[in-house]
Order: structure tokens, then sequence, then C-alpha cells
């Protein structure tokens, strides 16, 4: 059995490498921004979908050549995310699609053609279309081709190299389960995890650094809007944020493991976590910011049928 597997590593670009990466971003954003104007213009004048009468990426590029600098695969995944986000909104599973600002996620996505992507895992380099061989630190290897790849920039100015391969994956399921390797487990806030089996503590991680961010954010609300001291200050508070992010996706991972590892079988409850969101009872950080109970039950589950389980 083939399945998708995706190896993260951090990239290293030297500075002229930097201003490249983040010119993708923001002609990416571009793309996105004006093929979704111009698709609520023509709804708005002829009351139907745009069609066939919407302009391609060549064409756009031809309006403002300041496009043809960047990767173009990655403009043209843009589009192709565009109508993906529309057919999700036609049949219900998103909501319609929004501009994108130069605040939010940055990254862009490219498609290997002719082995235009290429890693030397001995002189540790990644080639990148228009951008040429960038520097990456992980011992990680492998021998599949690389189908996709997607580079995105944390808010702390860290750059990533997500890389999509089919690997073949051989599990064989588990003939019996074990009684005594059945769990169940309930959430609380307090211990994350009740059960018969144990209780697993709660580190709060978010709740252990909250005086840290009270202060930074403190510190970047008096700063000036548009200076370089406001940049430096956003720049620490992010930096906290994601060392919060690591440390909870870190031991997430771990207790996950020991979880998969020492059962056959783990029931847990269903939870409406939109709601608990809202609901004002005083927990509302503890399942939103100290653990994420989604990404938990995702990495659970992956294991469990790696194992077999």
């Amino acid at each position: 059995m083939e399945i998708d597997r995706a190896f993260k590593i951090r990239l290293y670009p030297t500075a002229d490498q930097a201003a490249l990466l983040a010119k993708t971003f923001g002609c990416k954003r571009f793309i996105w921004n004006a093929m979704l104007a111009e698709r609520m213009a023509w709804y708005r004048d002829h009351g139907k979908s745009i069609g066939n009468q919407r302009k391609t990426e060549k064409e756009w590029k031809v309006s403002f050549p300041f496009l043809k600098a960047v990767d173009a695969i990655a403009l043209q995944q843009a589009r192709i995310d565009l109508d993906r986000a529309y057919d999700n909104f036609f049949t219900g599973r998103s909501r319609f699609p929004l501009f994108k600002s130069r605040k939010g996620k940055q990254s862009y996505r490219t498609i290997n053609v002719n082995d235009n992507v290429k890693i030397d895992f001995h002189r540790r380099y990644l080639t990148l279309p228009k951008v040429g061989p960038v520097a990456y630190r992980d011992d990680r290897a492998f021998t599949e081709r690389v189908r996709s790849m997607t580079v995105s920039r944390t808010k702390t100015g860290r750059f990533f190299a997500s890389i999509l391969v089919k690997q073949e994956c051989k599990v064989e399921p588990l003939a019996a389960l074990q009684e005594n390797k059945i769990a169940a487990f309930d959430m609380s806030s307090r211990d994350f995890l009740v059960g018969e089996h144990g209780r697993c503590e709660n580190p709060r991680f978010y709740r252990s650094a909250e005086p840290r961010l009270v202060r930074l954010h403190r510190r970047v609300s008096r700063k000036v809007k548009g200076s370089s001291n406001r940049d430096k200050a956003r720049v620490r508070l992010a930096r906290i944020y994601e060392k919060i992010g690591h440390r909870r996706t870190d031991w997430l991972q771990k207790i996950s493991t020991i979880l998969a590892n020492e059962h056959d079988a783990i029931i847990i409850e269903a939870l409406n976590v939109a709601g608990m969101k809202r609901w004002n009872g005083g927990i509302a950080k503890s399942v939103t910011l100290d653990f994420s109970w989604g990404a938990f039950v995702r990495m659970l589950g992956y294991k469990m049928a790696w194992r077999g389980k």
C-alpha cells in the first residue's frame, strides 16, 4: 500500500534567496486576490460564474510583468487552490474564499516537473525553481521521487520546506485484541487524559508563559506602528508563541507514541471543541492554547494505524 508522507525541514537561504522567496509569497498572494476579485466582479455584473472567461496566469503576467520573476508553478497552484476553495464553498464544506493578507500565512506550493526540484542529501542542498540551491539542516533521507513541495515562512522569519513523497507501507493488522491492552480515556482540562489506567498531567505550556506574553504584548502596543522597534518587539513576541507551539507539539507526539505502543485499542470521547471555546467557564485557554485535542487525536489515530491497530 502506498501512502503520502511529508518531511518538513528548515531552510537557510541567503539574503538574495530570502528576498526572492518573499517575492514569491507576495506574487502568489497577488494572483489569488486578483483572480478572486475578477470572479466576484463578474458574478456581480452578470449574475453567473465566470467560467472560461477568466484570465489565465499568462495573461496576468502580460499586465503585471513582475510576476515573471517567480516560479510559474507557484502561480498556477494559487489558481488551483482558488478553484478548490470555490468547489468546497458550493458543496458546503467551507465558507466563501477570502482575500489573503500579507500579515497572514506566507507559503507557496510547487510541483516537481522534469526534476526541477532536487535534493542533495550529501551536501544538504535543496534546489528550488528560480531560487536555486538552498541550504538546509536535517539528517533524514529518502529514495522516493519528490511529488510536491510547500515552502513557508513563520512570523519569526524562519523558512521551512514540506516535501511530499509516496512511500510503500507494509502494515499487518493485529489478528486479535488483548483485553488488558484496551484503554478508554476522558479529557480533562487539568489532567488532559483521565482513565482507569491512570492520568496524564497537562503541562500548561501557555499558562506558564502567559505573564511573559503579557509584558511583550504591552511592549508591542507601546511602539510606533511601522517602526523598526515595533517590528523587533513583534518578532520577540512571535518567538515565544513559536516556542510554546513547539513544546506543545513535542509533548503531544511523545504522549501519542507511548499510548500507541502500549495499547492495542484506545477509546476517546468525541468532543465539541468549538463549543468549548465559546463556553466562558474559565477553561477556554486550556482547551485551545495549553493543548490541542484535535491534533492529539490525529496523531494518535495515525500512529495506531501505522502499527496495524
